[in-house]
């Protein structure tokens, strides 16, 4: 039975609040699973700056020793190494997760060494970092400390929630009460200090103790000002707005010039937290402008990929070229969506997570060594250039919480947010679960999902039905069923019992997304949740053209090939194509043999194209869409 179904989106008022399942009890397979083993391997591998990003910080010198001998701030500053900031807490943070998740004695021990070192750096007074203390605590307020010491507190809060360190939970309260007594110390201009992270901290303080104190500070103390309004997290309220094209002389000026992207999400992930603790219905107020702007049908402030921003800055040009999507940005939005999917039980949010991970994500590590992307751009060559550690230890903790945000629970039911290979284990009511997930998606669109209660039990599975699938086919043990709508997907009810087989067929077709703004009058390919793109090394002679102005002839898409050897090794696939230089005459028989590659691809150079003029002479099956986002939100709507 084939199944046609028409999903709008819904308001964040009124709908059942889900849980995301503890990431611990998720067995991911497939690809996800390779990537996020590759970071394992590599966990704690400092690239360097260089372009290549083939160079790295030898690990116990150059990182963890600073935090023993540390230097001065004139040394930080001149230091071309780390700048003032090495990232520490988030690598520790991320391997603090792995750790958990994976259960390795050897991950394991790794991490309760490096725990085990920076406790002992930490002075009586709370303070650590990389910088040698001068006798007064105004330290605490330069460089990177508060950026950087905030985040070694959240990898210590997790290593006691995960493992039960108390004096972890110790050093990270010393830590946080030192910066609470000294916050009238604090530099009163915007920009002179980036305490970005530090609300997380403090949330997360207060979720582990329940101490008002952490609460109430976090809540009511204006953050930052530094490319963001000072502001509190109960009383922020902003309008996002692109960069400013405009001169500037100075900091603050250049405070004017973009929305940080990477500050603006972690702020609106932290409001969720917030949200989480007091159900304020007005802390949904940003989370609805910024929906607003993602979806907008004209001026989207999400590229096709799934990235965010453009040079740390929020744009809606749809200029591809550059640095875009920010890798914090992109790991913030992440989780600041399957937040939302707590809060509003939708399941359409799942849409751009799965395609920022299919896309921007993978794109952002090199699929056999691992190494990490600031920056994934849209159109032109892609570089390691700038390994900066904020953006590799962010790399790190997102894959290493990704496997979270694939399951929810809610009150008589479980759902599926992502599809890939793997297991999950719950219990309801006293019964044990058990899902199995057998899937290559997004290679084909065939899911299996196998329920294994441990008795029979009568529960609601939901299964995330992705915008661009608008037809679908679904059973439960081979019979057909028609299930109820849900929001961002269906539901199935029915008293299951063990062994129960849920196949779900979605529909892989290749269609043809129209660009807008400056892609207005271009066409990106697409299948399924992928972007397709040209590559330098797998269409060698196009190096004297302009990519851009490639003419697509769109009858000649050939049938995909995911098994050649070029794109095997790291799960990815091809189609082929013909079409027509920029200079040659298209009432003539295309001259070029083009090959596309889904956006992982390691040298992808161009993703929109100009189309033949008319698709009704071709003989193409792939779909035009109007929109170069999905789906299209109305901020009225919100």
């Amino acid at each position: 039975m084939i199944i046609v179904l028409a999903i709008c989106s819904t308001s964040l008022q009124g709908s059942e609040v889900m849980h995301a399942m503890d990431f611990r009890a998720v067995k991911a397979g497939g690809e996800m699973l390779r990537r996020r083993n590759l970071q394992i391997e590599h966990l704690f591998r400092y690239q360097t700056k260089h372009e290549d990003g083939k160079e790295y910080l030898n690990f116990e010198t150059d990182v963890l020793g600073l935090f023993v001998n540390r230097i001065s701030l004139a040394e930080a500053d001149k230091n071309i190494i780390c700048s003032g900031y090495l990232a520490l807490g988030k690598f520790l943070d991320a391997a603090v997760h792995y750790a958990a998740a994976t259960g390795d004695q050897k991950l394991i021990a790794q991490k309760d060494r490096i725990v085990k070192t920076i406790l002992a750096s930490q002075d009586d007074d709370g303070y650590f970092g990389i910088i040698r203390k001068t006798g007064n605590s105004d330290l605490l307020f330069k460089a990177w400390i508060l950026h950087e010491g905030a985040y070694l507190c959240t990898a210590l809060l997790d290593d006691y929630r995960y493992f039960g360190n108390k004096q972890s939970l110790g050093a990270a309260e010393r830590f946080f009460k030192m910066v609470m007594a000294n916050w009238h110390r604090s530099p009163k201009r915007a920009g002179d200090c980036s305490p970005i992270g530090i609300d997380e901290t403090g949330l997360l303080l207060y979720q582990v103790t329940g101490k008002k104190e952490y609460l109430e500070f976090t809540a009511n103390t204006a953050f930052d000002g530094r490319y963001i309004e000072m502001e509190s997290l109960r009383d922020w309220d902003q309008i996002l707005t692109p960069i400013k094209k405009v001169k500037w002389t100075t900091l603050q000026e250049r405070m004017a010039y973009k929305v940080h992207t990477y500050r603006y999400f972690a702020r609106c992930y932290n409001q969720l937290t917030l949200y989480g603790i007091e159900h304020d219905d007005s802390l949904l107020k940003m989370t609805r402008h910024t929906l607003g702007k993602l979806y907008d049908s004209q001026k989207p402030g999400l590229f096709i990929s799934g990235a965010v921003g453009r040079r740390e800055g929020w744009v809606d040009d749809q200029y591809g070229e550059g640095s875009v999507g920010e890798f914090c940005a992109i790991a913030y939005m992440t989780w600041w969506l399957g937040s939302l999917i707590e809060v509003d039980g939708n399941l359409r949010h799942g849409d751009i997570i799965e395609t920022a991970m299919l896309n921007h994500v993978y794109a952002a590590q090199h699929s056999q060594d691992g190494r990490e992307r600031y920056f994934v751009c849209i159109s032109g060559k892609r570089n390691y250039r700038k390994g900066a550690h904020c953006c590799q230890g962010n790399f790190h903790r997102y894959l290493s919480r990704i496997t979270g945000y694939v399951y929810y629970t809610f009150d008589d039911g479980v759902a599926v947010n992502l599809y890939t290979p793997g297991e999950c284990r719950f219990e309801m009511d006293g019964v044990d679960i058990r899902l199995e997930q057998r899937t290559d998606y997004p290679v084909s669109g065939a899911i299996e999902v196998i329920v294994d209660p441990a008795e029979e039990r009568d529960f609601a599975l939901r299964l995330r039905i992705p915008e661009w699938a608008k037809e679908f086919d679904i059973t439960v043990n081979r019979k057909a069923v028609v299930p109820i709508r849900a929001d961002g997907g269906v539901e199935i009810r029915r008293k299951w019992k063990k062994g129960d087989v849920v196949k779900l067929q979605l529909p892989m077709e290749w269609r043809w997304v129209k660009g807008v703004a400056a892609n207005r009058g271009y066409h990106a390919l697409m299948r399924g949740p992928q972007v397709m793109t040209l590559s330098g090394r797998l269409n060698p002679d196009l190096k004297n053209h302009t990519w851009r102005d490639i003419i697509i002839d769109q009858g000649s898409l050939s049938v995909p090939c995911q098994k050649d050897k070029r794109v095997k090794n790291r799960n990815g696939f091809m189609c082929n194509a013909k079409g027509w230089s920029p200079e040659s005459d298209r009432s003539k028989e295309p001259d070029l043999k083009l090959v596309f590659t889904d956006f992982a691809e390691e040298s992808s150079l161009e993703t929109y194209f100009r189309l033949t003029d008319s698709i009704i002479k071709t003989k193409t099956k792939a779909s035009i869409e109007n929109t170069s986002v999905t789906p299209t939100m109305a901020d009225e709507q919100l």
